[in-house]
């Protein structure tokens, strides 16, 4: 893969992990990391990893 797709990759990481931080105030939720980002070739579909930090509830 070429720049874009690893920028679009980025891009989506920083924008996810910037909403789950400031914009989703779920106390359930505990610490949550975006992890990574996988695109399709054609960048419309992506598939998001992430790690949970708290309690199994």
């Amino acid at each position: 893969m070429g720049q874009r797709p690893e920028r679009v990759r980025e891009a989506l990481r920083q924008e996810i992990s910037r909403i789950v931080h400031n914009e989703m105030k779920d106390p359930r939720l505990g610490f949550i990391t975006i992890t990574g980002v996988e695109l399709t070739k054609d960048l419309r579909y992506a598939r998001i990893y992430f790690s949970v930090l708290g309690e199994e509830k």
